[in-house]
């Protein structure tokens, strides 16, 4: 019971935060542009209010671009309930697949330039343009993440008053190479410097 919480509603987080962390402090321009949303929405306020989230588009949409090039769940297994046919393959019934989240969130077929950071790509203008099951780090349908909406609210909330309050910089030399444990998570971590606004 304790992994059934923990895995979703910790683990998956703090993956998916070092790597929007990462991603933002490697790219100068979206972090000005998020710095700007935050100080118009919250102004001088410290406190995070609900109503606030909404309006922190370009933040939603640098998390959501995170998630796509770093999903925490690098795949996720389904069985077959009946006989299928797939690219050419014959799959029987109660045959376990996998689907491999990280190729399907690269995969040039659905995605322009997929290994670059772009928030862009999920802007509310280019909402039709991202193919549906192109983008799956919560799952889909019946088998979507009960913790979804928490993990977005509290990305948003946390990196609001994080950057708020503080200049992020990546100390240099560092491997971010991926490795999958239970999560996908840089090989030896991140670390970076901390200095107030």
């Amino acid at each position: 019971m304790v992994n059934c919480f923990y895995f979703p509603g910790e683990e998956t987080d703090s993956t998916h935060l070092t790597y929007l962390l990462t991603a933002i402090t490697s790219h100068p321009e979206v972090e000005k542009r998020i710095v700007a949303e935050i100080d118009e929405v919250l102004g001088s306020r410290c406190a995070v209010k609900y109503e606030d989230l909404a309006k922190l588009t370009y933040l939603e949409q640098a998390s959501k671009e995170a998630l796509r090039l770093h999903p925490p769940q690098p795949a996720v297994t389904r069985m077959a309930n009946e006989n299928i046919t797939l690219g050419g393959y014959h799959i029987p019934a109660k045959t376990s697949i996998m689907v491999n989240v990280h190729v399907l969130h690269h995969h040039i077929k659905y995605w322009d330039d997929p290994e670059k950071f772009d928030p862009d790509r999920f802007a509310p203008s280019n909402h039709e343009e991202v193919e549906h099951y192109a983008y799956i780090p919560f799952s889909l349908g019946r088998h979507t993440c009960i913790g979804m909406h928490f993990a977005q609210i509290q990305a948003k909330m946390l990196l609001a008053r994080l950057f708020q309050t503080f200049k992020l910089e990546l100390l240099p030399g560092q491997d971010l190479k991926e490795v999958e444990h239970m999560t996908l998570r840089p090989k030896n971590g991140t670390r970076c410097t901390l200095t107030l606004r």
